[in-house]
């Protein structure tokens, strides 16, 4: 039997332009996937992401993200993120990405 659940979720976004060279942006998101409608779990939280990029040519750029997300529970087994040790689960994490990129325009 099939049973209805539903998945929630908003984000919002903010950039900063500083120079010609020099941007910031930050991220907010929330998410509510309390009745299991997506794969994850019964889960919900918060997420902040925060990044400098760097523009060194008119068609390339070189980016710094850092990203904690939180989640307000962990039910079960089934939640959460993993340790390093694949026993012990937690109700946050934090990540950082470095990442470059090359824009082509093709006519």
């Amino acid at each position: 039997e099939l049973e209805g659940a539903t998945y929630m979720g908003f984000s919002a976004q903010a950039r900063y332009t500083a120079s010609k060279k020099f941007r910031g942006t930050f991220r907010f998101s929330w998410f509510n996937n309390e009745d299991g409608a997506e794969a994850g779990g019964n889960i919900a939280g918060i997420g902040l992401t925060a990044g400098v990029e760097y523009l060194p040519t008119d068609f390339s750029y070189v980016r710094l993200e850092g990203r904690m997300i939180s989640l307000d529970k962990i039910d079960d087994d089934e939640t959460g993120f993993i340790f390093w040790d694949g026993e012990e689960r937690t109700g946050s994490r934090l990540e950082a990405a470095l990442n470059f990129g090359v824009n082509f325009d093709i006519y």
